[in-house]
């Protein structure tokens, strides 16, 4: 029979190196975030002081590029970190606490951060941040007319 001290430490152990791989990756998925919208800014600045030429009618699709890029790594750090909370889930509830006591099993079990569904407002703002984004940089580069104005 094993020492139950010696599970209950790795048990621990594993909880926090899993809990600072989330905290890792949430700020990975705000840096995403930033580095997007200084980006798509900064290169729609840099268009806005040049005059037309051909260069000129590549470069205006370079936001909507790393936009799209970024919201696909946004959506695999999104994933990751839903593993990761699953399995700190799957361990809280192993070891049996009481009453729900464990973030992820207190959170599963309320609708804090929910609504309609137990659909996450999180998981939609997100989605609705990456969506906004793409669909502004793709509306700009087809529609604004920077030929007759970068003259």
């Amino acid at each position: 029979m094993e020492d139950k001290s010696i599970i209950n430490e790795f048990i621990i152990e594993q909880m926090m190196v899993v809990e600072e791989d989330v905290r890792f990756y949430i700020q990975q998925i705000e840096s995403n975030e930033r580095l997007a919208l200084i980006a798509s800014a900064s290169i729609w600045s840099f268009v806005a002081t040049q005059h037309w030429n051909n260069v000129l009618s590549i470069i205006i699709w370079i936001p909507t590029i790393i936009v799209l890029i970024l919201s696909i790594k946004r959506i695999m750090l999104a994933k990751t970190i839903h593993a990761k909370t699953e399995y700190l889930k799957d361990v809280e509830q192993k070891m049996n606490l009481q009453n729900g006591i464990g973030w992820n099993t207190y959170w599963a079990k309320h609708k804090y951060g929910k609504w309609k569904n137990n659909k996450s407002y999180l998981k939609w703002w997100g989605r609705i941040f990456w969506i906004t984004l793409l669909l502004a940089n793709f509306a700009i580069a087809c529609l604004f007319p920077f030929q007759s104005i970068l003259k």
